[in-house]
């Protein structure tokens, strides 16, 4: 067994304070949330500083440096390329000896068992803290480098398909919400029809547009079309407080979906369960789910049966197709997130009120289910590349500790990974 302070030359974390921003520097202060996808990544609201507050605080980062938040939002990853940054206090950095693989242990970081070993040492109950100690005492098995290196190539090919259904989602999901803005938000069909321009629409769906507008509490909207409340065309269960389902041996028990879960796909990080919870809210692969406290995000789930915590809803709805609702949930996501950092406590959210007030713009019933086969089958490619990513994530960090135990070979595993077709 090896700890990370035998392999290290040095652990670190960046300045505990405020630095003195300029806003024309050429330095960025990065935190643990600038941490993302094995990368760093500068965001518009990320602060400068100038090159002489970066000298007062510099860190010796190297081309040997990973970096892991470790205040606030724990274990984010990234390796260092040589980027203009500082670091702030909840991001640690570990600088490698050359006598391990980077690749590899940069694994071993974004691996389940690390996680986990930082989220129970963790102190702290409102802002979740781990101490630089207690990275350096991690332990953890070593192959040899060459091992390492094998290991390290293998799983980066997960990687590269993961990258390739993650981008082909997205791709999907850009044309959704395209389509779906250039319909019933922006109503391009309608305009050019009122214009006498041809909507670039095949005939069936262009007659189920209409050809102008009337006047409505917001506006111009196309003719028949009604305004509605967002909770008017979707029902949001919030969930529960799931400390009064506690994990017993009488029921079924199911992980707990929290924000973080949701943001990252998956409850495989989740040790906590519960049981004898109400179907209603069990959450299964294909529920939209959207977070109306602290971070504010809404996504469709693929993560397999979960239980619902409070702070996140379920939308549904009896009479709309999921395509609809989800899309002006996201149009509103932004006025949402805007109305829940203006509240004044430590986390931010939204009321039932607001959804009353954020309205939406509905055609019948009927023209939404005649649209509805072009946005289902969008929404279904797009659900099946987010289950493919989840099926190989989960694949690559179960095969990491049998590889290194040498309980599995990689020729093995390759033959295994053939006969199943992935």
């Amino acid at each position: 067994m090896k700890s990370l302070q035998e392999i290290t030359t040095r652990i670190g974390d960046g300045l505990h304070g405020t630095p003195k921003y300029d806003d024309s520097g050429d330095y960025y202060f990065i935190n643990g949330n600038n941490l993302s996808q094995d990368k760093i990544i500068l965001k518009k609201e990320t602060r400068r500083v100038s090159k002489e507050e970066y000298l007062k605080h510099k860190k010796d980062l190297n081309d040997r440096t990973l970096l892991v938040s470790i205040n606030g939002t724990l274990g984010n990853f990234a390796f260092y390329n040589n980027e203009m940054v500082m670091l702030g206090k909840s991001a640690c950095y570990l600088n490698l000896i050359n006598d391990v693989d980077k690749e590899y242990i940069g694994y071993l970081l974004k691996n389940r068992h690390f996680q986990k070993y930082i989220d129970s040492n963790a102190t702290g109950t409102t802002i979740k803290n781990v101490s630089l100690q207690t990275i350096r005492n991690y332990e953890f098995e070593l192959p040899p480098k060459r091992n390492q290196q094998v290991i390290s190539n293998f799983l980066s090919s997960f990687d590269q398909k993961i990258k390739l259904s993650q981008k082909m989602n997205e791709t999907l999901e850009e044309i959704a919400k395209t389509l779906f803005k250039s319909w019933f938000i922006d109503f391009d069909p309608v305009r050019a029809k009122a214009e006498g321009r041809p909507t670039g629409l095949s005939k069936e769906i262009s007659d189920l547009f209409p050809d102008s507008f009337e006047d409505s509490e917001l506006g111009k909207i196309p003719k028949g079309w009604e305004v509605k409340p967002l909770d008017e065309i979707a029902d949001f269960l919030n969930g529960l407080s799931l400390q009064k389902y506690p994990e017993s041996e009488e029921h079924p028990k199911y992980p707990v979906l929290k924000i973080a879960q949701l943001r990252e796909g998956s409850t495989n990080d989740q040790d906590v369960f519960s049981s004898g919870i109400p179907d209603d809210y069990i959450i299964r692969n294909g529920d939209y789910i959207f977070s109306w406290s602290a971070s504010l995000l809404s996504k469709f789930w693929m993560g397999g049966d979960a239980a619902l915590n409070q702070h996140l809803f379920k939308v549904t709805s009896k009479d709309y197709p999921d395509w609809f609702y989800a899309g002006w949930v996201e149009k509103h996501l932004d006025n949402f997130s805007s109305i829940a950092s203006s509240v004044a406590t430590s986390m931010g959210h939204i009321k039932r009120s607001d959804l009353k007030d954020a309205k939406t713009i509905t055609p019948s019933i009927q023209t939404i289910s005649k649209l509805s086969e072009y946005f289902s089958n969008l929404r279904k490619k797009a659900n099946l590349c987010l289950l493919e990513n989840t099926v190989l994530s989960d694949l690559r960090d179960t095969l990491l500790p049998k590889l290194i135990s040498g309980e599995l070979q990689i020729k093995d595993v390759e033959n295994l990974l053939e006969e199943a077709g992935i």
